[in-house]
């Protein structure tokens, strides 16, 4: 039966003729020998006929598809047994032997394969790293060559400023020889007055030198020129004294004070030759001292009052003015330096005013003060503060008797 059952047009056959021709002749000879009403029982017989075939057309399929099953399975088992002989059982362990050391080669081999894909990242980066260094190299070379050059420059330009900053030493080493020069012939000439100036005060030295009729009496020696400058400073000493007008009043120390501010808080600095100065760091000026010889300059020519400058973080006089010699007979210098013995009263209350002094309120205060002769002189005192400029917070102080 399972033989029969193989090929698919005999299955088509048989569905045919155990189903389909039933129907078809029981419906034809019902229609032809038998009336309608009698026709219905042939029908359901066909039918029950049909149904019939229907299930064993049903057992027929399943057994074609167990005979498919069995015949591909038949087929399966035949391949295999083609593909694998048979062998022993020491050819079977043989050959596990075999798989086992080739999957140990395997490993061993993936394990090489990994190692050499280590060392090939490796390499690349090496390689990169290789390739990183050498442009930097190159741009090192470059910025070395441009540095080289700059720096050249640099060294061309800073033995033209040497040359120019020894030029500038020579003249100011110059000057400061001609200043020390003339401040000696000074330092004579005062000594000189001073001397002249205690001689007048004897009475036998002004009848007989000083005398109108003997005065214009008086010829210069041949060949002495120090007489002639004393008497020319004598002369100009005494034409200063008398025609210069002195204050004397609160009124006119606040103008004179007013004015000595506004011209010191416009004095400028001498800042190309600091020492914050990279260029002229090896130059030995002293910008202090030329701030204040700049000060001495500005006030120089203030003479209506004593004048004095005093700096509140050195606690000491700075500059003061020639009209302290004609107010007390000190010099200028003899009044900075023993400025707090020269004070007989009052040094305290200048003290105290001097630290609560501000820019916009003046101090006024009076100081008893010993003169050159031994006298003590009553003086009144305007203190103002200096808001701005190089000397900013310093004090300037007008004395008027």
């Amino acid at each position: 039966m399972k033989d029969l059952l193989k090929h698919r047009h005999q299955l088509i056959g048989l569905a045919v003729a155990l189903y389909l021709i039933p129907l078809f002749v029981l419906t034809f000879m019902s229609l032809q020998h038998l009336p309608l009403s009698k026709s219905w029982t042939f029908l359901s017989v066909g039918l029950f006929l049909s149904l019939a075939g229907s299930l064993f057309l049903l057992f027929v399929l399943k057994g074609w598809e167990d005979a498919l099953k069995l015949y591909f399975e038949n087929i399966y088992i035949e391949s295999q047994k083609a593909l694998i002989p048979e062998t022993p059982a020491e050819d079977f362990a043989i050959l596990k032997q075999k798989v086992e050391e080739l999957t140990e080669q395997e490993e061993l081999l993936a394990r090489e394969l990994s190692q050499k894909d280590t060392e090939l990242a490796e390499y690349q980066n090496r390689e990169e790293e290789i390739k990183r260094l050498v442009q930097i190299s190159e741009d090192f070379a470059e910025f070395r060559l441009e540095m080289e050059q700059q720096i050249e420059e640099r060294e061309q330009l800073i033995h033209t400023l040497r040359q120019e900053t020894h030029e500038q030493k020579i003249v100011l080493q110059s000057k400061d020889d001609r200043i020390e020069d003339l401040e000696s012939q000074v330092n004579d000439r005062n000594y000189e007055l001073q001397t002249l100036l205690k001689f007048s005060e004897h009475p036998q030295f002004k009848s007989e030198v000083f005398s109108p009729k003997d005065f214009k009496s008086i010829e210069p020696v041949k060949n002495s020129p120090a007489i002639y400058s004393i008497q020319e400073e004598l002369e100009r000493g005494a034409l200063a004294f008398h025609d210069d007008t002195k204050i004397s009043h609160a009124e006119g120390a606040s103008h004179q004070l007013k004015q000595c501010i506004e011209i010191v808080q416009n004095i400028t600095g001498v800042n190309h030759f600091s020492s914050q100065s990279s260029l002229f760091r090896d130059l030995p000026v002293n910008s202090n001292a030329l701030d204040l010889r700049r000060l001495g300059d500005s006030l120089g020519s203030e003479n209506m009052a004593a004048l004095a400058v005093y700096s509140k973080k050195e606690h000491k006089l700075l500059y003061a003015n020639h009209q302290i010699r004609h107010l007390l007979g000190w010099s200028s210098d003899k009044f900075l330096q023993d400025f707090p013995e020269i004070v007989q009263d009052g040094l305290a209350e200048w003290k105290t005013q001097i630290q609560g002094l501000s820019s916009s309120h003046e101090a006024k205060i009076r100081l008893v003060m010993k003169t050159k002769f031994g006298e003590n002189l009553l003086l009144n005192c305007h203190l103002g503060l200096i808001p701005s400029g190089i000397f900013c917070n310093h004090v300037i102080a007008v004395f008027y008797p």
